[in-house]
Parts: structure tokens; C-alpha cells; sequence
């Protein structure tokens, strides 16, 4: 590291280098963020006309530190003002860097997890989040702060405050997977809604066009019969054995059904087929008095059939089919593209989107990204997103130890070949070493004399940083500061450049989801509940915000069930539930149809 940076320890004059306590109150005293803290120390000499330079170590540390930061700002960007926050803790790595020896290993001490958990914690916040961003603001002004108050009290409680960040940032980082996985598999139930009414759709068209039936058929077919098919394929899929059974149920109903010049069947055909239709007619179990009236329709109707008697015929229309993006060869673009990935990308009509690939569908072609609130904010296909890529539209947001690969990397240790130059050993032999026990750390106490401000504080914000930080009492009271930490190997660091990119896509509405997380439905909805066998199709009645429970009933009305909202996420997260649209039934219909032809009577 002192080689690296040997021409800016050049200038250590021949007599008495500067004493390390003249150097903490310097660190110390810092009031510039934007600058390194080597500059902002000869800063305060020159203004002073101090002429004592530090040692040529110190000099190297400082401006190791100050390289790090500044290639960890370009490389791994944080959206302001958060950024300007976390450059306040220039100063508390000069401090380290000079007083702990564990400091010079990239990964091994607190501070560097922290600023990598703070990154990770990070990167998706923007200022637009509102109330939904105040964490990760929380948590980088108790850091802050908490670290200035520290070094107040020559380091107290520094190395107690650093590991209670570092849990925090990781229970926000997880949070905001959780969050975004639960989003995520909304979507991926919807698609595989989608996917199960567009299959049992082709199959039910295909049959319906073999030759005209009746219409109470026709409709029984294409609404309750269609439902239930529906329900098959999202409980078993489309390569089950069950849904060879309903379609096969599907083909030998039309087959009862044939006009007799064309072959008519035999009765055990007919019983047959109503025996397959009465128990796969899921969408009725709990309507026994609907079940009973469709069977006697269909068993009236072969009957007729069988005994060659004329029945009035008609065309069935086809169920509407929205026929989803055809599977194709995923484009080489998106190799490397992995769910979990953070990218920049600039909104159509201005501002700069912070988006986390949250869905690959490579079915359908599409994918999903969430913001930082986990909240669904874009889709596009394979394609589109391939072309973001290669026009350098789009810009991936590396995460990962990242100030800790800064750190290695402004000494050139960006590979593994670079490291094995670094230390002399080979980069085989050095990937299947032991990892190599790290040195116990200086005591800070011992190192950081009593900070020295220019003058007392007179208000009440500078008189705050002297206060305790906000932190878990326990953390700081009944952990006392370990001598030594378990090592870790130092990370593979991989740094590329990665150049400023203004992309454009499509502009979305900030999404504003309930304090409860439950996605809006209308009242009416149908939703299907795999958790039960078998499945249950209930509509959403009401959903009481107040005591927070859903209410299902089937089609008259009656109850059929009643979640907290608790129990009705966990069934969404685990993908027990799927979105079906909502429909009116056949005797809202026949009564609708009644009173318009009374209406015309009149």
C-alpha cells in the first residue's frame, strides 16, 4: 500500500514528522466531506501554517482511504443526498486506518461491513420513496452519528456500534428481498393464471367445434366446465395426469353427444362420461343444488340422443383466448441477467429509476422489476430489455463487498492474478490456502485521543453528536468489544468500469401500496385456493380493513371462508392462491335477460 502510494508520501520533510495525536485532532476536526481526508488535513495545515507533515505511512494510509472512497463512489453510486451522508464517515476511516492494524485487510473489519451493508441496504433508495425510504435513511444517520459520537469519547463503543449497523443493514436488505419476492410470485401466479385459461380454452374450443350441441351444453362447457379445467392446471399443471382425465372427460361428453348419423354412443359411454364430468366439475363442489341441475341437463340430453330423437342444435361460441408471447430462444444479450440484480435506467419523460430485476418469465418473455419498497414499478419483454443493453441504455448496479473490493482495487488488486503478484505466491496455490489468521486489532481507546472541536457547540444539533447513539442498549452495555475477529479469506474483488448511461424506458406511476401489503381487488373476484383438497373457487366478498379479514362466498352468497390478511399473504407468498376475474352466473343472467324482455313488453 505504501509503495502504491509513494508519490503522495513524498512530501515527509527531514525533521520531526507530525505526532499522531496533532493528526486525530486534524481527522477530527474535519468539516469538509468532499475531498479525501489527506487533502482536508493539509487543508487545516496550510491555513494554520503548520509546518509539520505526517509520517510517510500516514500519509499513504490517508490517502489509501481517500482513493478507496472516491473509486467506491464511482463505482458503486448511491442516489443523494444519502450519498452525502455516508461521506461523513471520511473521517472515521482516517481514524482507523492509523489506529487499526486490522484495518489494511479489505473485508476483515467492521467498518468496511459496514459501508458494504450499507451499499447493499442501499442501493434501490431514492428520495421519491418517501416514508417507505426512512430506514435506510435511519440507519446511515444513527451510523453517522453514532461513529462521531464514539470518537468524542476517544472510540467508546465504536466497534459495538459498527457490528449493530452491520445486523441492521442486513435485516433491511433482507426485508426488501421479502418484500420483492412477494411481489414477485403475485405476478408469477397471474401468468400461470393466464397460461392455465388459455390452455384449457384452446382445449375446450377444439372440442366444441366437432359439431354443434345444445346451448344449455354450450354454456355449461364454456363457464363452469371451463372454470373447473381452469383449476385442474393451476392445481396439477398441464402435463398431469388429471388434466389428461378432464380432457378426455371433455372429448367423451361430445362424443355422447354426436348426432346419431354420425355414430351415437352406446350408454355405458354416457355414464361414463357423466361419471368423469361430476368429478372433475370443481367450480360447483360447493353448489350442490347447480351441480345436480347441469348433470340432469347433460344426462336428460344423451338420453335424447341415444333414443335418436332431434334436439335443437346450435354453434357454441368460442371461449376468448388472449394469446400469450410465443416461446422463443432467449437472446444472448440477456446472458449474465439474473433476478436479484439491481440496474439505473431513466425514465421516458425524465429522472432516474433505481429497479431490481424481480421475475424471469422465459415462457412468456417478460420480465419484472420492483423498486426498493419491493412494489411493482415496470415490465418489459426479453427484448426490449436486451436492446436497453446494448445500446448502454441500461446500467447494472454492481453490489457485493463493494468497499471492500475499492479498496483492493486502488492498489491494483482487482484479480486474482493481481493478488498472487501482490503477496508472491502462486494464484492456484493461494485459492486452495487456509486463509491466513488476521492480526488483533489496536484497541481504539488506546489510539484516538479525546476529540478537540475549534470551538464548544452552542446549538442543539452540533451538542447532539456528544449524545449516545441510538442503538440496541444490549448491543452496546453487555457485548464488550472481542480482542481479536474470526478472519475471513479477502474477497475476490472484480471492478470493472462502469461508464454513466442515460437510458430510457417506460415512465411509471409511483406505486402507493397498503399499509397492509394486500393487493386491491374489486369485490367479486374469484380467486382459487390450492391449499385445500380439493381446490376451492370462492369470490372475494368483502375485505375489512378495519379488523383486517377477507371473506369469501360462492355463488348465492354463502360463506365459505374467512382469512385474517396475515394468513391470506403467507397463502400468496407460498402460491396457494390464484387471481381468477370476476363473472356473474348463469341465473344472474337468465334474470337479467327476463327483465330487459319485460322492459320491451311494456
Amino acid at each position: 500500500m505504501v509503495q502504491c502510494f509513494a508519490d503522495q508520501a513524498s512530501p515527509a520533510q527531514d525533521g520531526q514528522p507530525m505526532p499522531r495525536e496533532d493528526l486525530f485532532n486534524y481527522l477530527n476536526t474535519i468539516d469538509n466531506f468532499d475531498i479525501g481526508p489527506l487533502q482536508a488535513v493539509l487543508a487545516q495545515t496550510e491555513v494554520i501554517g503548520e509546518p509539520a507533515l505526517p509520517a510517510s505511512e500516514d500519509i499513504a494510509a490517508l490517502a489509501w482511504v481517500g482513493a478507496a472512497f472516491d473509486h467506491w463512489e464511482r463505482h458503486f453510486t448511491l442516489d443523494q443526498p444519502l450519498a452525502a451522508r455516508v461521506r461523513r464517515l471520511k473521517p472515521v476511516l482516517g481514524l482507523m486506518a492509523l489506529a487499526d492494524s486490522q484495518f489494511y485487510i479489505p473485508g476483515i473489519h467492521p467498518l468496511h461491513q459496514v459501508l458494504d451493508g450499507i451499499y447493499d441496504a442501499s442501493v434501490g433508495w431514492q428520495e421519491s420513496l418517501g416514508r417507505a425510504g426512512e430506514p435506510v435513511e435511519k440507519l446511515i444517520d444513527q451510523t453517522v452519528e453514532g461513529a462521531m459520537a464514539c470518537l468524542e469519547e476517544n472510540g467508546s463503543g465504536l466497534m459495538a456500534l459498527l457490528r449493530e449497523s452491520i445486523k441492521s443493514a442486513q435485516r433491511l436488505e433482507k426485508r426488501t428481498r421479502r418484500m420483492v419476492q412477494r411481489t414477485a410470485d403475485g405476478e408469477r401466479g397471474q401468468l400461470r393464471a393466464a397460461r392455465a385459461k388459455e390452455v384449457a380454452a384452446t382445449m375446450i374450443n377444439k372440442e366444441i367445434t366437432r359439431h354443434p350441441i345444445p346451448a344449455d351444453i354450450g354454456y355449461f362447457l364454456t363457464r363452469p366446465w371451463f372454470e373447473s379445467a381452469q383449476l385442474v392446471l393451476l392445481k396439477y399443471g398441464e402435463n398431469s395426469s388429471q388434466w389428461q382425465e378432464i380432457s378426455a372427460a371433455t372429448s367423451n361428453l361430445m362424443a355422447t353427444l354426436a348426432p346419431q348419423e354420425e355414430g351415437g354412443p352406446a350408454a355405458e359411454a354416457g355414464a361414463e362420461a357423466i361419471q368423469q364430468i361430476r368429478r372433475w366439475l370443481l367450480s360447483l363442489q360447493h353448489d350442490q343444488q347447480q351441480t345436480e341441475e347441469a348433470i340432469s341437463t347433460i344426462e336428460f340430453t344423451q338420453l335424447r340422443v341415444a333414443k335418436g330423437m332431434d334436439i335443437e342444435r346450435s354453434a357454441t361460441s368460442l371461449i376468448p383466448i388472449a394469446k400469450s408471447s410465443p416461446q422463443t430462444e432467449e437472446n444472448s444479450s440477456l446472458n449474465g441477467v439474473e433476478t436479484g440484480q439491481w440496474y439505473q435506467v431513466e425514465a421516458r419523460k425524465g429522472g432516474i429509476l433505481r429497479i431490481q430485476l424481480a421475475m424471469m418469465q422465459p415462457r412468456e418473455q417478460r420480465l419484472m422489476f420492483c423498486n426498493h419498497a419491493g412494489a411493482r414499478v415496470q415490465s418489459m419483454d426479453y427484448r426490449a430489455f436486451a436492446e436497453l443493453l446494448e445500446r448502454g441504455k441500461a446500467k447494472h448496479l454492481d453490489t457485493g463487498v463493494s468497499f471492500s473490493r475499492s479498496l483492493a482495487a486502488v492498489i491494483g488488486v482487482d484479480t486474482p492474478e493481481a493478488l498472487s503478484r501482490l503477496t508472491g505466491e502462486p494464484a492456484a496455490a493461494m485459492a486452495n490456502a487456509d486463509p491466513v489468521p488476521a492480526p488483533a486489532p489496536a484497541p481504539a481507546t488506546a489510539a484516538a485521543p479525546k476529540r478537540q472541536p475549534k470551538s464548544p457547540p452552542a446549538d442543539t444539533e452540533k451538542g447532539a453528536l456528544t449524545e449516545e447513539p441510538t442503538i440496541t442498549p444490549a448491543a452496546v452495555v453487555t457485548e464488550p468489544p472481542p480482542a481479536t475477529q474470526p478472519p475471513s479469506p479477502a474477497p475476490k474483488p472484480e471492478v470493472s468500469e462502469l461508464p454513466p448511461v442515460q437510458v430510457e424506458s417506460e415512465p411509471n406511476p409511483e406505486p402507493d401500496l397498503p399499509e397492509s401489503g394486500i393487493p386491491e381487488l374489486p369485490m367479486g373476484t374469484w380467486l382459487g385456493f390450492h391449499d385445500l383438497d380439493p381446490p376451492l373457487l370462492a369470490k372475494l366478498a368483502m375485505h375489512d380493513k378495519v379488523r383486517r379479514l377477507l371473506i369469501f362466498v360462492n355463488r348465492k352468497g354463502i360463506e365459505l371462508r374467512r382469512l385474517p390478511e396475515e394468513e391470506y399473504l403467507a397463502l400468496l407468498q407460498e402460491g396457494q392462491v390464484d387471481i381468477l376475474e370476476a363473472k356473474t352466473n348463469f341465473r344472474e343472467q337468465v334474470e337479467m335477460a327476463r327483465k330487459r324482455m319485460a322492459r320491451h313488453q311494456t
